[in-house]
């Protein structure tokens, strides 16, 4: 009987008969699956493909309702604005059941530096209705805002915390990054976020889960 070169695994031969095919498959299902179940036990890919949308015109993006579920306790979301109508604060908001939370229970930090300044700027929010992390700057092309934020146990009833790293260029040229964290002081159980700023926006926006 034939077999594979690294696991064995059993194929049929050329003289087998064509009424045996159920049965060849069925086995070599079964050592497929015995090999990688050994292989690889409970490991899973690190990161699973939530949602991704593109967008464009809008002031504000939602990712999907029950985009944060009780499966995966801490996300990661991946931002990329490619056009900004208005120079303006970039802001954003947990969301339950549809709505925006705006109560003023939002506490952040944010490190400012760029490639015009000899040194960086800090500004620190509390009691504020939405995490405030950076700026937008029209008339940028390509990356106006590239974003990557981990929320941390936004279904769980504790406080939602999150990091994040930002990057844009400003209409000057000059390169910004923006580093930073917060919290979200209420125990709501969170399924979505909302990003959003004065003026319009285009660009992608994607969500993955952690497998724990």
């Amino acid at each position: 009987m034939a077999t594979t070169t690294n696991y064995s695994w059993t194929t049929p031969d050329d003289t087998a008969l064509v009424k045996d095919g159920a049965s060849a498959i069925r086995a070599l299902g079964t050592a497929i699956d015995t090999s990688m179940n050994t292989a690889l036990g409970t490991k899973k890919a690190g990161t699973v493909l939530l949602s991704t949308a593109t967008f464009s015109g809008v002031t504000s993006i939602s990712a999907p309702a029950s985009t944060f579920t009780s499966t995966y306790a801490n996300y990661r979301i991946l931002l990329d604005l490619t056009a900004v109508a208005t120079d303006a604060a970039f802001e954003c908001r947990l969301r339950a059941a549809g709505s925006d939370d705006s109560a003023t229970t939002y506490n952040n930090a944010i490190y400012q530096y760029d490639t015009g300044n000899t040194a960086g700027g800090l500004a620190a929010n509390t009691s504020i209705s939405r995490w405030i992390i950076g700026e937008v700057d029209a008339g940028t092309n390509n990356h106006s805002y590239s974003l990557s934020m981990d929320i941390f146990r936004p279904q769980e009833s504790v406080f939602t915390t999150m990091s994040l790293v930002g990057q844009f260029v400003k209409t000057t040229g000059v390169q910004t990054s923006v580093y930073g964290g917060g919290c979200k002081l209420a125990t709501t159980s969170f399924d979505s976020i909302t990003f959003l700023t004065s003026g319009n926006i285009s660009g992608r926006l994607s969500v993955y889960g952690y497998n724990n």
